[in-house]
C-alpha cells in the first residue's frame, strides 16, 4: 500500500486486493455471529462505546480543547447559535455515549436501514462540544428534509431513513466501491487520507498553544466552525487513527470515496443545492474540498 501511495507501479489487482483486505480487518464491537446485527442491550452498548475510545465518541483531547476555548470566552451556546438549533432547549436530542455508539454500530452493519434522519442528527449532537447549540444536528433531528424544497422528497424513504446511504453491511458496500472506482481515484483518496491525521494533529497543537497563550487565533476560529457541522466528523476519524497503519489509511480512503459518491448522488437529486458551501470550514477541512468536489469516476 505504501508503494502504491508513493507512486510506484503496483499491479491493479494487487492494489484492489489490498483495499479489500483492509476492509476485512474491520470488526464492529458487539457484532453478532453472521455480522447482521448488534445485540441491543446496555452491556453491549457499553462494550461498543469502550471499543470506540474509552466510552466516548469524542476523544478526550477534543473535549479538553472545547473546554479550553470556552474558558477563553467561546460561547458554544450563544443565543445566535441556539436560535438556529430547534433541539437546543428541548433536550430530546441528547443521547448517552453508549447509545450513540450502538446506533453507529447498527448503521455500520445495516446501512440505510438503521439510518433514520433523526438518529443521524442525534449522532451529530453527541459529537458536538458539551452543552453546545448544534444547528446542523438540530436541522437533521427536527427540520430536515424541508418537504417544501425542490428535490428533497426522494432523500428520505417511507421509513424516514436517509436514502443516500447504502443498504446492508457498509463493509460490503465498500468492497463494491473498491472494484467500481478507477486506480486513479483510489490513489487520490489515499493521498487525502494520508493528509487527514496531519491536519488534525496540527489543528489540535496550534489551538492548544493558542489556549495556553490566552489568545484565540485563526486556527481556534477553524476549530469553532468545524465544531458546528460535518467537519467535526473528519476530526474524529483522524484522531482515532492513532496507529496509522496502511490498512487504516486504506479504510479512511474508502470512507472518503463513499462520502464523495453520496455527494455525487445528492448533486443529481438536488442540482440547485448550495454545494459551494462545501468550501466552508463548517463542511470539511480546506484540503479535502477539491477531492470532494470532483465527480467520482465510478
Amino acid at each position: 500500500m505504501r508503494a502504491f501511495g508513493e507512486g510506484f507501479a503496483v499491479p491493479e489487482q494487487t492494489v484492489r486486493a489490498a483495499f479489500i483486505a483492509a476492509i476485512g480487518r474491520v470488526v464492529v464491537p458487539g457484532e453478532l455471529s453472521g455480522g447482521s446485527a448488534v445485540a441491543p442491550n446496555a452491556a453491549v452498548s457499553d462494550l461498543i462505546a469502550s471499543g470506540l475510545g474509552g466510552g466516548s465518541l469524542v476523544p478526550a483531547r477534543v473535549r479538553r480543547i472545547d473546554r479550553g476555548l470556552a474558558r477563553m470566552g467561546i460561547d458554544w451556546a450563544n443565543p445566535e447559535l441556539a436560535s438556529l438549533d430547534p433541539g437546543f432547549e428541548s433536550g430530546d436530542g441528547l443521547v448517552e455515549n453508549a447509545d450513540a455508539a450502538l446506533a453507529a454500530a447498527q448503521m455500520a452493519l445495516t446501512g440505510g436501514d438503521a439510518a433514520d434522519v433523526a438518529t443521524l442528527g442525534k449522532l451529530a449532537r453527541a459529537m458536538a462540544p458539551d452543552g453546545a447549540a448544534a444547528p446542523f444536528a438540530g436541522r437533521l433531528e427536527y427540520q430536515w428534509p424541508d418537504q417544501g424544497s425542490d428535490g428533497v422528497d426522494n432523500l428520505v424513504d417511507e421509513e424516514g431513513n436517509f436514502s443516500l446511504l447504502p443498504k446492508g453491511d457498509f463493509r460490503d458496500h465498500l468492497r463494491e466501491v473498491v472494484h467500481a472506482v478507477s486506480p486513479a481515484e483510489l490513489l487520490a483518496a489515499w493521498h487525502a487520507a494520508e493528509l487527514l491525521p496531519a491536519w488534525a494533529d496540527d489543528l489540535c497543537e496550534v489551538v492548544e498553544r493558542e489556549i495556553a497563550a490566552g489568545t484565540p487565533g485563526q486556527r481556534s476560529q477553524e476549530w469553532f466552525f468545524a465544531a458546528l457541522g460535518p467537519s467535526r466528523s473528519f476530526l474524529m476519524i483522524a484522531l482515532r487513527d492513532r496507529k496509522r497503519r496502511p490498512a487504516d489509511t486504506a479504510m479512511t480512503a474508502m470512507l472518503l470515496i463513499s462520502m464523495r459518491l453520496m455527494l455525487d448522488a445528492l448533486r443529481e437529486r438536488v442540482p440547485d443545492g448550495h454545494f459551494d458551501l462545501l468550501a466552508h470550514p463548517v463542511a470539511m477541512p480546506a484540503f479535502l474540498t477539491d477531492f470532494m468536489s470532483t465527480r467520482s469516476t465510478s
